[in-house]
């Protein structure tokens, strides 16, 4: 039996100019790929401080999304002896059209972060996003929630930590998906799941 654990970014930008501008917030072009603000900074920090089997974890996989690496980084510190990998399937739903879940390009990432290694990044440009008013459906995001769990099952570490987004995380753990707000996961929180084989089931 393996262990992964699900941990949603801390605040965000677009999260604060949502709670002032609502959902347009998250179209704006100044708002692409926000980093963390200091409350986010402050609640992954926390986790690190507090998470008490942080130190089983093998291996870390996070979102090529800012937002995400940066919770990487402040809960398990700016450098760290465990292996970080980043993978395109893990992105926020919409993978498209909202500025806050586009990426930046993988020669950008693998400069500014050489620490992790990027896999599976779906070509140098984001491929993934299209700003043609095509909004990702939810059969493209079960597809890579699938890929993702093939993925996991390839893998020898039996802890795994996984630094995400909350929409991906609701289909990823519970089968569902639902964007109001009010329904998010909560931030920097660890939510579990346990897997065999190939049979995934929640802890």
């Amino acid at each position: 039996m393996s262990r992964l654990f699900c941990i949603r970014h801390g605040e965000g930008w677009h999260n604060v100019n949502f709670g002032l501008f609502g959902r347009k917030a998250y179209y704006d072009k100044e708002g692409m790929d926000p980093n963390l603000t200091e409350k986010g900074i402050k609640q992954a920090k926390d986790l690190g401080v507090q998470w008490k089997e942080k130190n089983d974890i093998e291996l870390i996989i996070t979102s090529p999304l800012t937002r995400c690496i940066e919770t990487t980084k402040n809960i398990f510190g700016p450098v760290t002896n465990i292996p970080i990998i980043s993978v395109d399937f893990v992105r926020e739903y919409p993978a498209s059209l909202q500025y806050s879940n586009r990426r930046k390009n993988r020669k950008v990432l693998e400069e500014k972060y050489k620490d992790i290694k990027f896999v599976n990044l779906i070509g140098n440009e984001d491929i993934l996003w299209d700003n043609n008013n095509k909004y990702e459906t939810l059969e493209q995001l079960n597809y890579r929630t699938k890929k993702f769990e093939n993925f996991v099952l390839n893998l020898k570490e039996k802890n795994i930590a996984l630094v995400s987004h909350s929409t991906f995380l609701m289909n990823f753990l519970f089968n569902t998906v639902d964007e109001n707000e009010d329904k998010e996961l909560k931030h920097c929180y660890v939510y579990h799941k346990n897997y065999e084989k190939n049979l995934f089931e929640n802890a």
